[in-house]
């Protein structure tokens, strides 16, 4: 994983522009938790741009959101 905090001149705005790569075979909890930690969705100063290898073969990347499926609910 590599993540970088971006402050705006004025201090107002931070972005957290991350890339992790996430091996097939590790569980998919370790995005889960890595969206908690990073806490974008509260935060109305803060921006966050999430990337990488994900490895998300079961997501429906049409935008068909699963309410069952967690990663699903969270790419969406």
């Amino acid at each position: 994983m590599l993540a970088v905090e971006i402050k705006s001149s004025n201090q107002r705005l931070t972005w957290d522009i991350i890339e992790k790569y996430r091996a097939p075979n590790e569980d998919y909890r370790v995005l889960e938790r890595l969206v908690v930690r990073v806490d974008c969705t509260s935060n109305s100063a803060k921006r966050c741009i999430m990337g990488g290898e994900l490895n998300l073969h079961q997501v429906d990347w049409n935008g068909k959101e699963d309410t069952k499926n967690v990663t699903q609910v969270l790419i969406n």
